[in-house]
């Protein structure tokens, strides 16, 4: 995918095509994704595969990122360029807080980039940047009161299984000593957790991972791939197969990546995106395409993003595109 991008995808001339519609993607998955979906589409989903689920958090947040970057490429004027991508970016700020956190915090991280390397625009064009900002901010609570029907951030929780009962149960009558909590986090018996129950949840599982290879003397080539990762199907951790049984990732890129290749693999995975950065730097001579990188990699680390299969191949696609025509 990435040589699709570098040499097939940026070998062709999309400007027009990218100018007209680009910007219909963020539009369309906003509104589908926050109560408009097709029922026909629905109905379809349903009936010829197994079943039918909403835009993930993390496919979402790709699809936004790479078209606030196209738009900023392609669009002649900087000042639209600039004031449509904070006003798309403030609507999907409670969508992605409502659908997952770590998404949220990719989304933050990604404006942070976008609003530092537009920091000389910004400073000549303060007057523009104070009204984008007042539009944006009225854009972002019309966007709450759609995703939430209030202004208080407040989510129905999702029913509580049993499973997640007696293992909260467990974590309570195991604790003999109370633990110091810093921002949700503690260390108990060796571990890292969280008052949090999808981010312990994730914790734990990491953590196993680590600890259950370098037991087994493979931290340094892995488990393979032909099974499911062992610390997945432990008995005295119920839950981790999730609702429907068929959950097999520990919903970590990086971990995954240790987990199946060990150490060796993990190093040649960086090694793939420091030679990304260098030959990034060598085409355009500075380091932007990390408004890309860090996100969709902070992202990865906290949800199943690079183990589906659209996400990877719009973002290395997107990536190798890129890498040639620059941010």
């Amino acid at each position: 995918m990435l040589f699709i991008g570098y040499v097939v995808v940026s070998d062709n001339d999309f400007s027009v095509l990218l100018k007209n519609f680009i910007i219909l993607i963020p539009i369309f998955t906003y509104i589908i994704s926050t109560g408009n979906y097709p029922n026909i589409i629905i109905d379809f989903f349903n009936k010829y595969s197994d079943k039918f689920q909403f835009i993930k958090a993390a496919d979402l947040a790709i699809g936004l990122y790479i078209s606030v970057l196209i738009i900023n490429k392609h669009f002649k004027s900087k000042t639209v360029a600039f004031n449509l991508s904070l006003i798309v970016c403030s609507i999907f700020i409670p969508l992605m807080l409502f659908n997952s956190r770590g998404s949220f915090f990719s989304i933050l991280i990604f404006i942070a980039f976008y609003l530092f390397q537009n920091h000389q625009f910004i400073l000549k064009n303060k007057l523009n940047f104070i009204l984008v900002l007042i539009i944006s901010s009225a854009c972002f609570f019309v966007s709450t009161l759609r995703v939430y029907g209030n202004l208080d951030f407040y989510k129905e929780p999702e029913a509580v299984t049993s499973e997640v009962v007696v293992e909260s149960l467990k974590g309570i009558t195991g604790n003999k000593q109370p633990a110091k909590v810093f921002l949700s986090f503690y260390i108990q018996d060796g571990y890292l957790m969280s008052w949090d129950p999808t981010t312990d949840w994730r914790l734990d599982i990491w953590q196993d991972v680590l600890y259950d290879l370098i037991e087994k003397n493979q931290i340094l080539i892995g488990y393979g791939y032909k099974d499911i990762i062992p610390v997945m199907l432990d008995p005295t951790a119920p839950g981790r197969l999730g609702r429907d049984g068929l959950n097999e990732n520990v919903h970590n890129y990086f971990v995954n990546i240790l987990a199946r290749g060990g150490i060796l693999q993990l190093l040649l995975f960086l090694y793939i995106y420091k030679t990304i950065l260098t030959i990034y730097k060598r085409n355009h001579g500075d380091y932007k395409i990390l408004i890309l990188l860090i996100p969709i990699l902070i992202l990865s680390t906290l949800d199943v993003t690079m183990e589906g299969v659209n996400f990877p191949i719009i973002f290395y696609t997107y990536l190798g595109y890129t890498m040639k025509k620059g941010i």
